[in-house]
């Protein structure tokens, strides 16, 4: 369980030290994001025009032979936009995962075989194994049944009071069945065997 609390620590602490550089990421992510959204508006605004001079004003679906480009989808999207999506996101999805199979299997690094190393795997290295091993032996041994409450296999139970009852004199019988077979309760009763009646 020590070990598990360490190992822990070291990867709350690697990814401490990972977190600049995933802002740092996160914003070189976003930065360019803020000049396409210009050319991006201005490239929408030009298919918007020209869709009101196309010649055909609707495209054919499978569930609609007659969609007009200027139809509502979701009450906000016009459906030439519903329609370049549609058509545009798998086909770039597929040729941007082309692109990049075919830069990485090109790489120098890949055609060369090296492996790349870890840049913060040396933190999670145990090298201390054999003194965190002592010194949860060390705590273990310090931490006595009377610091943790856990009660030790070892010593012996402390026992309160008498409880071993006194066996019934010799003679005594059972008022009801007249028997003699006679014991004694926990409780300090006595009771029949017989007719499991109690009296003191």
């Amino acid at each position: 369980m020590a070990r598990d609390t360490a190992m822990a620590d070291k990867m709350q602490t690697i990814q401490m030290e990972m977190m600049p550089e995933q802002m740092k990421m996160q914003s070189s992510m976003m930065k360019p994001m803020v000049f396409t959204m210009v050319f991006i508006i201005a490239i929408f605004s030009w298919m918007a025009s020209s869709v009101e001079s196309f010649r055909v004003g609707f495209v054919s679906l499978p569930w609609d032979p007659m969609w007009n480009f200027n139809a509502r989808v979701l009450w906000i999207f016009p459906a030439w936009i519903a329609t370049y999506i549609a058509m545009s996101a798998p086909l770039g999805r597929i040729i941007d995962r082309h692109i990049k199979i075919v830069r990485y299997s090109r790489h120098p690094l890949v055609l060369s075989g090296d492996s790349i190393p870890e840049p913060l795997l040396y933190m999670l290295d145990d090298k201390s194994s054999s003194n965190a091993s002592s010194a949860v032996r060390r705590s273990q041994r310090r931490a006595g049944p009377r610091k943790t409450g856990i009660p030790s296999k070892n010593s012996p139970q402390r026992r309160s009071g008498n409880k071993h009852a006194a066996p019934p004199r010799e003679g005594l019988t059972c008022n009801i069945c007249k028997s003699d077979m006679i014991s004694r309760t926990p409780k300090g009763l006595l009771r029949c065997d017989v007719c499991r009646s109690e009296w003191r």
